[in-house]
């Protein structure tokens, strides 16, 4: 079994709180948003990425050690690929999502932080 402790403290980076600050207002942006055109029949929902292979994500899978903690803890054992995220994207926009919204669906292969 693969060890799953959490994050060390000293991998959080300057900015965390800027960045948390901005997804929780944009987790509460999609809910009012459902909540406000749920009327007119309009659906709203996010993604929200977890660490996904890509550019943005070189300086992270550059330092072995942070990209082996990632991996390790995410129990699907991975990166994301772009197409994962898309796939979640395409789903939510189908009409087998149709009841759905409000929600902000988490692909990150099982990691939350």
């Amino acid at each position: 079994m693969t060890d799953r402790r959490p994050f060390e403290p000293q991998l959080l980076r300057s900015g965390a709180q800027a960045y948390s600050s901005s997804k929780a207002a944009g987790n509460h942006a999609t809910r009012l948003l459902a909540a406000e055109l749920g009327p007119m029949g309009i659906r709203v929902n996010a993604v929200a990425p977890g660490m996904t292979d890509t550019d943005i994500s070189a300086d992270v899978k550059s330092d072995e050690q942070i990209l082996g903690m990632i991996i390790a803890q995410t129990p699907m054992g991975r990166l994301g690929k772009p197409e994962d995220i898309a796939n979640a994207v395409i789903m939510l926009s189908s009409s087998r999502a149709g009841w759905i919204t409000g929600q902000i669906v988490q692909a990150g292969g099982g990691l939350m932080l």
